[in-house]
């Protein structure tokens, strides 16, 4: 049983390494995709949405860029078809479960930005989404422990100092190493959480827009009237990688339109 784990980890480990890509300068920075006004961080569900961007530089057509916009789904779009290697329930796969992505494992993931294929029977799928939430509770186990420690014997106030340590009897130095040992592990999980939680992620990503900027440093595009949810535009380089993304909301124009009633207290 570990042997089939650490083989399981081995391969997940790998596939994220392979995703990861290792930003060099690009050729088109984030300060220079400018996205006009028309598009906001929040807006209702009953108004046209624009998309109006311009590139303040002039490698385009020799460094094209990739415009996604996606949407956020609440559910995996595979949740059903998922199988018996599933270790959680089903009831726990909600975009909420995600929590904030790590923004620098973010910007240097190699995105998609075409139709994901999935693995058969979506075991890979499946990997993911046990290691993740494995991850999840060992470094919340972790941190409670830590924090206990730390509350009860203050080590962080004797980190590299020898003389501070040596004075510590038996009980407490076992204690302090295993707070120290802790601090180590819980560390070098988050550093696999976060590649974890990038494709995670991924799974309530719905792609709606693809296109590619590559010949005038201008883009418009006209989407409708867009259904209330959470939405991502992102702005790629030529090797995937994300230069720039903006999320924004479409909210229900009749809840937005009702104001709180006002109280007032008599004295």
């Amino acid at each position: 049983m570990l042997r089939k784990s650490a083989f399981l980890i081995l391969g997940l480990i790998c596939l994220f390494s392979v995703q990861l890509g290792f930003a060099a300068t690009q050729p088109v920075t984030a300060d220079q995709i400018i996205i006009a006004e028309t598009l906001n961080e929040k807006m209702t569900n009953d108004k046209l949405v624009y998309i109006d961007v311009n590139i303040a530089n002039a490698k385009i057509a020799e460094h094209p860029i990739y415009v996604s916009l996606i949407r956020v789904e609440n559910n995996i779009q595979f949740a059903d078809a998922l199988g018996s290697d599933l270790k959680i329930s089903v009831m726990k796969l909600s975009s909420s479960s995600v929590g904030d992505v790590d923004r620098a494992t973010l910007y240097s993931t190699k995105l998609s930005v075409s139709t994901p294929v999935y693995s058969d029977g979506y075991k890979k799928e499946t990997q993911v989404i046990n290691r993740f939430f494995e991850l999840k509770d060992l470094i919340s186990n972790q941190v409670t422990e830590m924090t206990a420690l730390n509350k009860k014997y203050r080590f962080d106030l004797i980190v590299g100092n020898p003389d501070e340590i040596a004075k510590l009897d038996t009980a407490t130095y076992d204690l302090f190493k295993r707070w120290s040992q802790l601090k180590t592990s819980t560390a070098e999980l988050r550093k696999e959480f976060n590649q974890v939680q990038v494709h995670y992620a991924s799974y309530f990503e719905k792609s709606l827009v693809q296109d590619v900027i590559d010949k005038i440093p201008t883009y418009s595009k006209e989407l409708g009237k867009l259904p209330v949810g959470e939405y991502k535009l992102r702005f790629l380089d030529e090797d995937k990688l994300l230069i720039k993304e903006f999320t924004f909301s479409i909210v229900d124009k009749t809840v937005e339109t009702i104001k709180p009633i006002e109280t007032f207290s008599i004295k």
